[in-house]
């Protein structure tokens, strides 16, 4: 296999995999479809046509040797125009690339933009940065459908050029009524492991699970605040005498404390 096989064999991956997006978008409601997360190039169908606009750009490029003007947003107002846009411009690269050789392909172009600045460019590396190009967006368009419900699959290059068959169903047996999950006929992951299951905690009354039931001791309980405080007021020995505290001893009063004001001198506290 030569550069020119290499370069068509990724072109027609590259619209494969753009035509898989396409029909499951076409399966998303019109809110969905518009949706903008806020990042990146916006809505899904903002991120077809900037694919399409990209594909289209470098093509009249390379053709022209010069950069034109990109193509209108207004010319692809939904799905439909551009599911035709991608058909006509996959059409127009077989042909570019069928025109060209090998010794082409490893050639330097150079390439005017708009601003009149000549920029040289090998061809190759114009191919590989649209095929690279391609597929970050398409990863981006795979997971926003994938949020929505319509993943695509599995869009790697070795599935394209050596399709993998799908799984055999796994044999039931016979008189089961149930079929089999669909966990079942996936291989193991982490995602499509079964939760692990809690141990079950031993019943009261028993010493474990395993054990017959039997009996078990009464948890001990304090008894309430109140009991606790009248046993520690009572006195020493038992005595049933209800035990109140000593009085507080006399206080002295002070030489700043003015006759006739606070408590008169000689006087105890009064017991509460």
């Amino acid at each position: 296999m030569n550069d020119l096989d290499r370069i068509q064999t990724l072109f027609a991956y590259h619209w494969h995999t753009t035509g898989r997006l396409l029909d499951c978008a076409g399966r998303l409601a019109e809110a969905e479809y518009r949706d903008n997360p806020g990042y990146g190039h916006g809505s899904i169908h903002d991120l077809f046509f900037h694919l399409l606009r990209t594909n289209q750009g470098w093509r009249v490029g390379l053709e022209s040797g010069r950069q034109q003007a990109s193509l209108a947003a207004e010319m692809f107002p939904d799905l439909r125009a551009l599911g035709t846009g991608f058909a006509r411009e996959e059409k127009a690269w077989d042909g570019l690339l069928a025109d060209l050789t090998p010794e082409a392909i490893a050639a330097t172009i150079e390439l005017t933009t708009w601003r009149g600045t000549v920029v040289p460019f090998p061809r190759w590396r114009i191919f590989h940065h649209l095929i690279l190009h391609g597929m970050q967006h398409h990863a981006e368009l795979a997971q926003r459908l994938t949020a929505f419900g319509q993943s695509p699959g599995d869009i790697d290059f070795i599935f394209f050029q050596y399709p993998v068959p799908a799984p055999a169903p796994t044999p039931w047996p016979a008189g089961q009524k149930d079929s089999p999950c669909a966990a079942a006929l996936k291989p193991c992951s982490i995602s499509n492991r079964p939760p692990p299951t809690k141990r079950s905690r031993p019943p009261p009354g028993s010493l474990c699970a395993r054990c017959p039931a039997t009996p078990g001791r009464p948890k001990p309980t304090r008894p309430p605040l109140n009991r606790r405080l009248r046993r520690s007021l009572r006195p020493p020995g038992g005595s049933s005498i209800p035990w109140k505290p000593a009085p507080r001893p006399a206080i002295e009063p002070s030489r700043r404390q003015k006759p006739g004001r606070g408590r008169p001198a000689g006087t105890a506290e009064p017991v509460q």
